[in-house]
C-alpha cells in the first residue's frame, strides 16, 4: 500500500510540475501554440480516475484532493487553449510571408535560424572560391 501512496505522490508531483509551467506560458504569451485541447482532455480524465482510486480505493484524502486539482489546471488549460486557439486564427496570407503572420514564434525562429545557417554556407564558399578565373579557363573561353 505504501509503494501505491509514493508512486502516486509522484505522478502528482510530476504532473504539477508538467500543468503549471504550461498554462503559464500560455497566459504570458496569449497563445495557445502547440497544445491540444484533446490531450488535456486526456490527463483530466485520467486525474479523475486517479481521484476516484485514492479517495475511494486508498482513503487517501490529500492524494485524492491534489488529483481533483490537476483536473482543475487542465479544465484551465482547456479554455486557454479554447480561448487563444480561437483568437490565433491568422487571415491569409501570401507563401512567403506566413511564417512571419504566425502567432506563435518557433516557426518564425526556426526560419531564422535555417536562413543564418544559410548566409553562413554562402560566405564559406565564396571565401573559398578564387578572386579570380584560372589563367587557363580564360583562354579556353574565348
Amino acid at each position: 500500500m505504501f509503494l501505491v501512496t509514493a508512486l502516486s505522490s509522484a505522478a502528482i508531483a510530476f504532473g504539477l510540475g508538467a500543468n503549471l509551467p504550461q498554462i503559464s506560458r500560455m497566459l504570458r504569451t496569449r497563445s495557445a501554440g502547440g497544445q491540444s485541447a484533446v490531450g488535456w482532455g486526456m490527463g483530466a480524465i485520467t486525474n479523475l480516475c486517479l481521484a476516484y482510486v485514492n479517495l475511494a480505493g486508498l482513503g487517501a484524502v490529500l492524494l485524492g484532493a491534489a488529483n481533483l486539482a490537476t483536473v482543475a489546471l487542465c479544465g484551465v488549460a482547456i479554455v486557454l487553449i479554447r480561448r487563444f486557439g480561437a483568437a490565433a486564427k491568422a487571415p491569409a496570407v501570401p507563401a512567403d510571408h506566413a511564417l512571419d503572420a504566425m502567432l506563435t514564434q518557433e516557426l518564425a525562429l526556426t526560419r531564422e535560424a535555417v536562413e543564418a545557417a544559410q548566409r553562413r554556407r554562402d560566405e564559406r564558399r565564396a571565401a573559398q572560391r578564387p578572386a579570380t578565373e584560372p589563367a587557363d579557363m580564360a583562354v579556353a573561353v574565348a
